[in-house]
């Protein structure tokens, strides 16, 4: 017997599916296409929906990074002026693509108003701005939770044949019958000891969600206006959790070497404007990471940064 608290891995039994993207669809288009479900579920699947679930993958080639849209991340995250790329920006590069996944037609759950819970990146070889990149955003597994819909989407850019970035993003499709996945209850703080690092507390403007959208291609509509972070439950527009990650490994500068591998989650929702505070602490062959509310110890996000 299933234990109703675990999670159920859904088998990937459709036959695998690939799709090459030239150019991605503009931002518009693909908010207009998410915005319309056409009979997509919500954080669950009937056995017809789960018997659709294939291994899709979707793959662009010759892909370079945007100069422009480099500067914006820069600037939004705090990076200073660099030859090199961070570590965090590849995972822009994807965005578009992963929507597309999400709008395939073979997948059955609703693209609008997923939420990311978790982020793993691993840099190989050192991310050069002018190269070109293959990319491959692909499904790798689907789990129901007793919260939702738990999705796996996997990222892969090579340069010239070897792969140099890989990531994992694990998003949420939240069940409408279960509680809330972001509440605004307290964690229970980890009783800081001698290793963490004081804490560094900064404001955070609110059009912070805006600015990073303009950089990484995230329009989901609960990062940019509390007008439309309402309808998702948020009282105000709530900061990427992708930001509040680069943000967070922009400030720890020359202490991150290019190779490195990185597991971030993201915990309660940063409303914007608001402040934050982020600690560290180094550990064997890396540091830790989170970053708090100053005011209410909040646990917005908590990494581990390996190397």
């Amino acid at each position: 017997m299933e234990h109703p608290d675990l999670p159920r891995v859904l088998p990937l039994a459709a036959p695998a599916e690939t799709a090459e993207v030239r150019v991605v669809p503009g931002v518009l288009s693909q908010l207009t296409r998410a915005a319309w479900p056409r009979g997509r579920a919500q954080g669950r699947l009937d056995p017809a929906s789960e018997a659709r679930l294939g291994p899709t993958t979707v793959v662009q080639r010759g892909r370079r990074i945007d100069p422009v849209r480099l500067a914006r991340f820069r600037a939004v995250c705090g990076y200073p002026e660099d030859p090199g790329v961070p570590p965090v920006f590849l995972e822009t590069l994807f965005h578009g693509l992963l929507v597309e996944l999400l709008l395939s037609p073979t997948f059955p759950v609703r693209a609008m108003g997923l939420v990311h819970l978790r982020q793993r990146i691993a840099v190989h070889h050192p991310i050069p701005q002018e190269a070109p990149w293959d990319l491959r955003c692909r499904l790798a597994e689907v789990r129901a939770t007793a919260r939702g819909l738990e999705l796996d989407c996997a990222m892969e850019a090579e340069r010239d044949g070897a792969l140099a970035w890989e990531g994992l993003a694990t998003l949420l499709s939240r069940d409408p019958a279960s509680a809330r996945v972001q509440g605004q209850h307290r964690t229970s703080p980890e009783a800081a000891g001698p290793t963490w690092s004081e804490p560094r507390v900064e404001a955070i403007p609110a059009d912070t969600g805006r600015r990073y959208a303009a950089a990484s291609g995230d329009y989901n509509p609960f990062h940019l206006h509390g007008l439309l972070a309402r309808p998702f439950g948020f009282p105000r527009a709530i900061a990427h959790g992708m930001w509040t990650l680069g943000w967070a490994m922009a400030r720890m500068g020359a202490d991150l070497p290019a190779e490195l591998q990185v597991d971030a989650s993201f915990r309660k929702p940063l409303l914007l404007p608001g402040s934050v505070a982020l600690r560290h602490r180094p550990v064997a062959a890396g540091l830790d990471l989170e970053v708090r509310q100053p005011d209410q110890d909040l646990l917005h996000l908590a990494a581990q940064v390996r190397w």
